[in-house]
């Protein structure tokens, strides 16, 4: 690739870690580890993603890459979208979801307590990978980089909204405060 770094983006198929087995910077998002294309049935459109979900022998084949330390990036695959955009025909629907919120929440209950990544792993995955990549002085905690971090509490229960893809489902933590260069941005 000329010397141009490349993260392959978005992979949500088996054969696509098969045919980039040797390649570095692959990333996926946390909805194709957890879900796969049955959550479609009843033409749910909370379930409409790009790319789409995928066969459940899909999901564990990334499940595994993730847990064999192939996935080099994960992504909460943040794409918001009104509820208008959303509450339409399945074909008519927006593709997208709104999972910022509930991305730590989600990476706990379904990787951290089920043992597919470490907190070591999945930090290195959402923060340091991605700081390194884009050549920016945070992504570890270390004297003289920045501080970018999250207070996330593993012991509180929260809900999904309604229209979530993960609206039936008990998800576990919750971010109590994000610091972005050392200033408060969130305090709950």
């Amino acid at each position: 690739f000329y010397g141009v770094k490349v993260i392959f983006d978005l992979l949500s198929l088996k054969r696509s870690i098969e045919l980039l087995e040797d390649e570095n910077l692959k990333l996926i998002s946390i909805h194709h580890l957890i879900k796969d294309d049955s959550a479609c049935a009843g033409f749910n459109t909370a379930a409409k993603l790009n790319p789409p979900l995928r066969s459940k022998e899909d999901k564990e084949s990334l499940k595994q890459a993730l847990k064999q330390g192939k996935i080099d990036f994960l992504s909460s695959l943040h794409s918001a979208k009104s509820i208008s955009l959303k509450d339409l025909a399945f074909d008519e629907a927006a593709f997208g979801i709104h999972s910022v919120c509930e991305f730590m929440s989600l990476c706990y209950t379904f990787l951290i307590k089920e043992d597919l990544l470490t907190w070591q792993n999945l930090c290195k995955a959402t923060s340091q990978n991605p700081s390194e990549f884009l050549g920016l002085n945070s992504g570890i905690i270390e004297v003289g980089k920045e501080a970018n971090l999250v207070l996330f509490d593993q012991n509180e229960e929260i809900s999904a909204p309604k229209s979530s893809l993960y609206a039936n489902d008990k998800l576990f933590g919750k971010v109590k405060l994000h610091l972005v260069k050392g200033e408060k941005i969130i305090l709950n």
